[in-house]
């Protein structure tokens, strides 16, 4: 059976009520997808660091939610984040815990990463695209 995909909600993120507002479709999409009270949570926290990352090294970007149905029936949410800043140089130090740029104690990426199902960079050269999921 194939992935039948749903609706996409497309979410600009250029303020921290912005990056608000992405936390909440998140929690609203994965609770309507059934996924449980620790995948939720776990979910919203990556959204949240990856939008944060976003802010603080791009100055702005966008997040697109989508939704589907996999082949046993199980809800899946996917948010894929973009943006045109300088990208992310040395992207396996940067997925290793304790590597920051910005001064940071470096969790953000690699705690993203343990927190979803899936976790994949597309793009780290020309801006920064990172797509993850919760099933």
């Amino acid at each position: 059976m194939k992935t039948q995909a749903m609706e996409e909600i497309f979410q600009e993120i250029n303020t921290e009520r912005d990056l608000a507002e992405a936390r909440r479709q998140a929690k609203e999409l994965s609770k309507k997808l059934g996924l449980g009270p620790l995948a939720i949570t776990k979910f919203i926290t990556a959204v949240s660091e990856l939008g944060r990352n976003m802010l603080n090294h791009a100055g702005s970007g966008t997040v697109v939610f989508s939704e589907s149905i996999g082949p046993k029936g199980k809800g899946k949410i996917q948010a894929t984040f973009k943006d045109q800043g300088p990208g992310i140089a040395e992207i396996e130090s940067a997925l290793k815990d304790g590597f920051s740029t910005g001064g940071s104690l470096g969790l953000g990426l690699p705690g993203a990463k343990r927190l979803c199902a899936e976790f994949e960079v597309l793009e780290c050269r020309n801006g920064t695209e990172i797509r993850i999921a919760q099933w």
